[in-house]
C-alpha cells in the first residue's frame, strides 16, 4: 500500500512539473512574441505599391508596383499575390517569379476585402459600394454572386470549423455595422451580432479561437466569439482609426492604422503598441492560416491542449523573391 502511494505521489508530482513547465513555456513564448518583430506584406493606396514592413527593425521595402490603388491582399496556393484594386474595379494577381501583374476579374463597383476559401481554389470579394459579395474561381476566373446585402460589405473570414463570417451593414454613422455568419453555399445570413461601429477588416485567430474586428472610427478592436457572436471590446484598443487586420496565431494581432502605421496588439498582455510607419497603409497580408504559408509551431501544449486555445497554433514564414 505504501509502495503504491509512493508511486502515485511520484506520478502526480511529475505531472504537476510537466504541466508547470509547459505553462511556463507558453508564457515565455507569448512574451517573446510580444516583443519580436514580424515581417508583413502591406498595401499602400497612396504609393500604389505592395511593400514589406518589418515591425522589429521598422524597415519598409517596396516589393511590387500595382495597377491603381491596392486595397486587400493575400497569397494563393502558389504563393502569388492576389490583390483588389479600388481604382480599376478589378482583382489582380502578381506572379512571384515573373512579377507579371495580370487581371483575374473586373467590373466591380468598389472591390475591397478578399479572403481565400478553404482549399485555396477560390476567393471571396466584398464589393464595398455595390453591396455584394462575390466568389471568384482562381482556375477559371469565373465570377459568381454569393449574396446581395446592400450597405458596405467589408471584412471576410473563415474560422477553423469552416464557418464563414462577413462585416455587413453600413460603415458610416453610429452602430450600423454588424458581423454576420453566412451560409458559404447560398450566402444566406444565418446569424448576426449586435450593431457595431464602422467595421472594416476581419481576422480569425486560432490562438484564441476568436474573431477580431477593428473599427475605422476609433471605437477599438472588437473580439467576437464565432460560436455565440458575443462581442467584447479589447481593453486599451480605442482611439485609433483601424483598417486591415491580421494575426500571427501566436497571440498577436497586427492592425493597419488607416494611411499611417502598423499597430500590434498582444492578446496575453492586452497591450496595444504603435509600430512601423507606412505611408498610405491600408491592409496587411495574412500572417497565418488561409492565404499564407503556415508552419507548425515548436511548442507542444502539454496538459493544456491546443483545443483549449481554439485550434492549432502556427508560426508564419513568408519570403517573396524580388530579384
Amino acid at each position: 500500500m505504501i509502495h503504491d502511494l509512493s508511486r502515485f505521489a511520484f506520478r502526480w508530482c511529475a505531472t504537476v512539473v510537466t504541466c508547470g513547465l509547459a505553462f511556463l513555456a507558453l508564457v515565455l513564448s507569448a512574451a517573446r512574441h510580444a516583443s519580436a518583430g514580424q515581417l508583413l506584406y502591406v498595401t499602400s493606396t497612396s504609393g500604389q505599391q505592395i511593400l514589406t514592413a518589418d515591425t522589429g527593425t521598422n524597415v519598409v521595402t517596396p516589393v511590387f508596383n500595382t495597377v491603381g490603388q491596392p486595397d486587400s491582399l493575400l497569397f494563393d496556393n502558389n504563393q502569388n499575390i492576389i490583390y483588389s484594386n479600388l481604382q480599376t474595379g478589378q482583382v489582380r494577381r502578381i506572379n512571384k517569379t515573373t512579377h507579371s501583374d495580370t487581371l483575374i476579374a473586373g467590373g466591380f463597383s468598389d472591390p475591397a476585402d478578399i479572403a481565400l476559401e478553404p482549399g485555396g481554389g477560390s476567393l471571396l470579394l466584398s464589393d464595398f459600394a455595390g453591396g455584394q459579395i462575390f466568389r471568384i474561381n482562381l482556375t477559371t476566373n469565373a465570377v459568381t454572386t454569393l449574396g446581395v446585402y446592400g450597405g458596405n460589405p467589408q471584412g471576410l473570414a473563415y474560422d477553423n470549423l469552416g464557418r464563414l463570417f462577413a462585416n455587413l451593414g453600413t460603415r458610416s454613422g453610429g452602430a450600423t455595422s454588424f458581423l454576420a455568419q453566412l451560409n458559404p453555399v447560398t450566402g444566406a445570413i444565418l446569424r448576426q451580432s449586435i450593431g457595431l461601429v464602422s467595421l472594416d477588416g476581419l481576422t480569425f485567430d486560432s490562438f484564441s479561437g476568436k474573431l477580431f474586428d477593428p473599427s475605422l472610427s476609433g471605437a477599438g478592436i472588437y473580439q467576437i466569439d464565432p460560436a455565440t457572436l458575443a462581442v467584447t471590446l479589447l481593453p486599451g484598443s480605442s482611439g485609433v482609426a483601424f483598417d486591415g487586420i491580421t494575426n500571427d496565431a501566436a497571440g498577436n494581432l497586427y492592425i493597419a492604422n488607416s494611411g499611417n502605421r502598423i499597430y500590434q496588439y498582444n492578446l496575453p498582455t492586452l497591450t496595444l503598441t504603435p509600430e512601423t510607419v507606412v505611408g498610405g497603409l491600408d491592409d496587411l497580408a495574412p500572417a497565418a492560416g488561409l492565404g499564407s504559408t503556415p508552419e507548425p509551431a515548436g511548442l507542444t501544449l502539454l496538459c493544456i491542449g491546443a483545443a483549449g486555445l481554439g485550434g492549432y497554433t502556427w508560426r508564419r514564414s513568408r519570403r517573396i523573391e524580388t530579384g
